[in-house]
């Protein structure tokens, strides 16, 4: 076990050194890493719910919690939320990710996927929207794909075209 601070003080060793800080975490760990303010996080919509302390019944109190917590400092907050997609805030918009119609083999992993794409969009593009395509293509070829296996670079970026983003209010 480590301590829950951990991520928190990784981050700032991370922007010390001038390079984006990345938090992917639950719980104690996320709430403290946030007060770090790591340049991303991801959590998805139930560690959202317990940072936040309350349920996020709607895409509209997902895009709130979003908001509040880009205003503590943290400069991208992507939100995934399986079957409903995802919602990201950066640079004091909002943005919907809409989901893609596949079938589903295995969610392990679609998270993590999702992190790669926005990760991997960034290297392609400065857009944002790119970006958040990329995301959801990555995690799309991930949930039809057993288990724990990746898909391949092609399949990944294979749907990257048919994904909507849309700015929010």
């Amino acid at each position: 076990s480590i301590a829950d601070d951990v991520y928190k003080n990784l981050i700032a060793i991370v922007k010390e050194k001038g390079a984006v800080s990345v938090l992917d975490a639950d719980g104690e760990a996320l709430r403290l890493g946030v007060e770090g303010a790591p340049h991303i996080i991801k959590p998805n919509q139930v560690e959202l719910e317990r940072l936040m302390g309350r349920k996020l019944k709607t895409i509209a109190d997902v895009a709130d919690a979003a908001r509040e917590i880009e205003a503590r400092g943290v400069e991208t907050v992507l939100v995934s939320l399986g079957g409903n997609g995802a919602v990201a805030a950066k640079e004091g918009k909002l943005y919907r990710v809409y989901p893609l119609n596949a079938p589903v083999r295995s969610t392990v992993g679609a998270g993590d996927s999702f992190l790669c794409g926005y990760l991997y969009g960034q290297t392609v593009s400065e857009d944002i929207t790119v970006a958040l395509r990329y995301a959801m293509a990555f995690a799309t070829a991930k949930i039809q794909t057993e288990g724990t296996d990746i898909p391949e670079f092609e399949s990944l970026c294979q749907d990257f075209e048919k994904v909507t983003v849309e700015t929010i209010e």
